[in-house]
């Protein structure tokens, strides 16, 4: 289990000043008590008395006892040192190395993700490079595991790799921990970093009118063992509503571009294109609901009116949602081109195999990124609108009669 204990509530400094003088007593009594050492340099920095701490520390890994408690006790001087702005060389580095070459039973990633960030720090990329390397080649420690952080082997180290592996060549390596980072914590900052590693061609461009499952269709092909972001680009592509327009000059691609950054179309290079659909008596209750999503409906509504001269502002509650679905199916089959599957997100489970090779070994759930609905009534659909609508479920075999 990993604690903070340099940063502790009132009621627990109140205790660390009894326990400390507790703890002094004994090492008085027993300079060679090496559970009291260890827990008196704890005290110490609980209380913020970080120049205390590392005298303790030092004490504690000078003896023997507890290898694990030993070994913690000499990472815990080098950060310590670290913090006190002490001499790199002469009062951290030695200490790291310690911890480095010595098991604690097992080679731990601690010390290598400390060295590859001052490293990153110093910008000496072979080195940083190097030591961030080390960091992900060891196994998480599964026994001894006291004062194991997980942060550091879940992310910290895949992140520091996918940052430092550009600067020395290492295309793969890079692309490779970039996406362990995205998946560790799925940060902007690590997909911004995996975009210097993916290659122009892209397997996968996923697209639909939003609310009809683009979320479930990432995870759907991430299950498949595809990484494919959604809304953001990954290894293998991008399934995102947005990148159903291919940007040209004099379009609406500028129109929102804080909200859109990272998620239009960034290529037209891709390998399959995958369209999903979904029953509009589900669907279009929820595009009511993304309706009063300004940023989405604005951008729905400024790409519809560049292509085809339709304003969504000219049409009712109801009557709009018809109208985006109907005419962002037709951009979708006008703007993609290639492999275009059409896959309806009820019938995904059974038939997979139209977009992809790899069977999931797990199915997602279908209540990825799901909204609550707004009250739709099909009644108030006007004529004009409803023929289209009729046309769109005939075109994909949706049964009107059904509504």
């Amino acid at each position: 289990m990993y604690q903070d204990r340099f940063a502790d509530t009132d009621k627990s400094q109140k205790r660390f000043h009894k326990d400390k003088e507790l703890l002094l007593e004994e090492v008085t009594k027993n300079p060679k008590d090496t559970r009291s050492l260890f827990y008196l340099a704890q005290t110490c920095a609980g209380l913020g008395q970080l120049g205390q701490a590392r005298e303790w520390y030092t004490r504690r890994a000078a003896l023997g006892g507890f290898l694990e408690e030993q070994w913690t006790a000499k990472l815990r001087v080098a950060t310590l040192g670290l913090r006190l702005k002490l001499d790199w060389y002469t009062e951290v580095l030695p200490w790291l190395f310690k911890t480095l070459e010595q098991p604690a039973p097992t080679p731990r990633s601690e010390p290598a993700v400390i060295l590859a960030e001052y490293y990153k720090t110093q910008k000496k990329w072979d080195l940083s490079y190097k030591f961030a390397k080390l960091a992900c080649e060891r196994d998480k420690p599964l026994k001894a595991i006291l004062f194991y952080n997980h942060n550091v082997y879940d992310y910290d180290r895949w992140h520091l790799l996918g940052i430092t592996a550009y600067y020395e060549g290492k295309m793969e390596v890079g692309r490779i921990a970039c996406e362990k980072a995205i998946d560790a914590k799925n940060l902007t900052i690590d997909y911004q970093n995996l975009q210097f590693y993916l290659s122009e061609t892209k397997k996968y461009l996923v697209v639909g009118h939003p609310r009809t499952g683009s979320g479930y269709m990432a995870a759907f092909l991430n299950s498949c063992g595809h990484k494919v972001g959604h809304e953001k680009m990954r290894s293998d592509g991008i399934s995102c509503w947005m990148a159903a327009h291919s940007a040209k000059k004099g379009s609406p691609e500028d129109f929102d571009p804080y909200w859109t950054k990272y998620r239009r179309r960034p290529t037209d290079k891709f390998e399959k294109v995958v369209y999903h659909i979904r029953n509009p008596k589900d669907s279009l209750p929820s595009i009511t609901g993304e309706n009063k999503d300004t940023h989405s409906y604005n951008y729905r509504r400024e790409v519809i009116k560049y292509h085809f001269n339709i304003d969504l502002n000219e049409y009712k509650t109801e009557d709009s949602a018809v109208i985006s679905l109907y005419y962002w199916d037709k951009l979708i089959i006008s703007q993609c081109w290639g492999f275009l599957a059409v896959i309806k997100v009820e019938e995904a489970e059974e038939h997979w195999d139209k977009f992809t090779d790899k069977l999931p070994e797990k199915f997602p759930s279908k209540n990825i990124n799901t909204r609550s609905k707004k009250q739709y009534d099909f009644k108030n659909i006007t004529q004009e609108v409803l023929k289209l609508l009729k046309e769109y479920c005939k075109k994909y075999d949706y049964r009107w009669e059904n509504y």
